[in-house]
């Protein structure tokens, strides 16, 4: 059985996720279940970020759950949006199995140039 995922209205839909600034300015994701999150859709989303964001740096909570794959060069991306001034901390939510290794991958490998919690 698939689970919709909802968002607020205000949410923008990117190719790979759902992205919006909630009340208390933390920018939040919620990972659509696509295939596989490449390098195109973490640009994208990158990019709503820092439009959403009005080029502040926030705090990013991401909900990964959907998440089945991540290409090399998507986790290479989103490691770097703390050097970019995009975010100043991440926390990654899971709660299925492979979510759990894609996020254990991307903090072992990456290394977010922000803190990051799984």
């Amino acid at each position: 059985m698939v689970k919709t995922i909802t968002s607020p209205e205000r949410a923008i839909e990117s190719r790979s996720s759902f992205l919006w600034l909630d009340d208390d300015g933390i920018l939040v994701f919620i990972n659509k279940p696509v295939p596989v999150h490449d390098l195109k859709g973490a640009l994208e989303n990158l990019e709503f970020s820092k439009k959403i964001s009005l080029g502040k740096p926030r705090p990013l909570l991401v909900d990964m759950t959907a998440t089945k794959s991540m290409t090399r060069e998507a986790r290479e991306e989103y490691a770097k949006a703390g050097v970019d001034s995009i975010v100043t901390a991440i926390g990654l939510v899971t709660r299925s199995a492979m979510s759990r290794i894609v996020a254990n991958f991307f903090l072992s490998f990456n290394q977010p140039a922000v803190p990051t919690r799984l």
